[in-house]
């Protein structure tokens, strides 16, 4: 039997504990974000608009200083953040804003291969070695089970699935690679490695691209960074916004808004906050929240507690949720108690989740102070198929959505070690399956404020999503 733990910090970690456990622990006061930022910038932001990569890391390597330094220093938190899991968060919704499917493409989009960091640092090391990256049959095999599919076989000998992208390593041997001149001026970028040029064509205008990327990057930022504010720390965060992406935003709309400088030029003043607005990718500007509001129909046969009248809050929490779910990430929503985190969170899975064509599934779990890891782990296997015997996952062709609600309302149970340390040793262990993987599941809990039996949120659980 194999166990892992992942802990918050090694504040009580003993010499003993530490000799017998295999542990990797980097303090974060040393590693800083600014590797996150460089790993990100190796990635598919750097398949999809390589001529920005380096404008946008100039801009973090500035900014990303700066916003940590004034949150921790001005402002107050509704859940307790870590700096890494606010700059992750920023990199990961951005990086969501400028894909193809949100509308932005590039010259480099048509023929783009996305693969992260940790892909294209294999691939580089096999290359470097003569190592031929094949799927194997078994690997095959799996993902095909995975998705429901069966595996067929491919050219070379390697079994692929009919449902599952073809390996990283044999989409980069049938990428058009340019001249070389292009790949020792891309080695030479700063970003990190040798990118795989492709032939320009098509996309947008090169200065409308550069303005929806800087919006997006603008839109990002107050999502990521400010979105885990008090509310009395607003107003002051985006003043300090207004300062620092002075130059990201087009003059237009500085005026539309009624931006000004304060006398001694270390803030500005607005009349509506930078939240308020999204960016249009068609039109390259940033447009009020209120022109997506949805008209509200009422249905008579509807439950009164279902009844969600669309306003602009709902709006741009719903579109924000959805951007990120839709990319394969985890979100979490943190509020006080009666803001509406469920009621938007369910209408907006609703919705996902509606009509034959949908590729989202969902449910929820509602969790209490009488929760245990058992009544989770039978709240899952009823909702999820099992694929095999210690494998469950999505029905096949969908994505599974789970929804916790309350997620710090969980009482702290006993740990593994006690529990093991108790139990009787004539008495078998009554312990259903120690490993449940679970393929193409997203994770989505909220979470209250530390009061009303809400214990405090970890920085583990902060970390876990958006």
């Amino acid at each position: 039997m194999h166990m892992m733990f992942e802990v918050r910090d090694l504040a009580v970690a003993s010499p003993a504990t530490v000799s017998r456990c295999g542990m990797v622990f980097h303090e974060p006061l040393h590693v800083g974000v600014l590797p996150l930022v460089h790993t990100w910038a190796a990635g598919e932001i750097e398949d999809f608009h390589p001529d920005h990569v380096q404008r946008l890391v100039t801009l973090l390597e500035d900014h990303v200083p700066k916003v940590i330094a004034f949150l921790r220093s001005h402002c107050t938190e509704v859940i307790a953040s870590r700096d890494a899991n606010l700059v992750q968060s920023f990199l990961t919704l951005l990086l969501s804003l400028v894909k193809p499917n949100a509308g932005v493409k590039g010259p480099y989009t048509a023929g783009a291969i996305p693969r992260s960091a940790a892909v294209k640092a294999r691939e580089r090391w096999e290359k470097t070695r003569g190592v031929k990256a094949e799927q194997s049959d078994a690997a095959a095999e799996e993902d095909a089970e995975e998705d429901g599919a069966k595996p067929v076989a491919a050219t070379g000998g390697a079994s692929t699935s009919s449902s599952t992208p073809a390996p990283a390593a044999a989409a980069v041997a049938a990428t058009p690679m340019g001249d070389d001149d292009d790949d020792d001026a891309a080695a030479s970028s700063g970003v990190g490695h040798t990118m795989s040029r492709r032939a320009r064509g098509g996309g947008m205008d090169p200065d409308h691209l550069k303005r929806v990327i800087d919006l997006s990057y603008v839109f990002a930022f107050m999502w990521s960074f400010g979105c885990n504010i008090h509310d009395k720390s607003r107003a002051a965060f985006n003043a300090f916004a207004l300062e620092l992406l002075a130059d990201l935003l087009p003059d237009d709309f500085k005026a539309a808004i009624g931006v000004t400088p304060s006398a001694d030029g270390a803030a500005a003043t607005a009349s509506s906050d930078l939240t308020d607005y999204f960016v249009d990718v068609e039109s390259g500007s940033l447009k009020d929240w209120r022109t997506r509001i949805q008209p509200f129909a009422y249905l008579p046969s509807m439950p009164y507690f279902n009844i969600l009248v669309p306003t602009r809050d709902t709006t741009r929490y719903s579109h924000v949720f959805r951007t990120l779910v839709e990319n394969g990430r985890n979100v979490m929503f943190s509020g006080e108690t009666g803001v509406g985190k469920s009621v938007v969170i369910v209408d907006t899975l609703n919705r996902m989740s509606a009509g034959d064509a949908a590729t989202f599934v969902s449910t929820t779990i509602n969790f209490s102070a009488q929760t245990h890891s058992a009544n989770l782990q039978e709240a899952l296997e009823a909702n999820l198929d099992r694929k095999r015997k210690n494998l469950l996952g999505a029905p096949a062709g969908k994505t599974m959505v789970v929804f916790v609600d309350d997620l710090n309302m969980v009482s702290k149970e006993r740990s593994l070690a006690l529990f093991f340390r108790n139990m009787p040793p004539s008495r078998p262990a009554q312990l259903r399956a120690a490993t449940i993987f679970l393929p193409r599941c997203h994770r989505v809990p909220t979470a209250a404020p530390e009061g009303d039996l809400r214990r405090p949120a970890t920085y583990r659980a902060a970390a876990a999503g958006h």
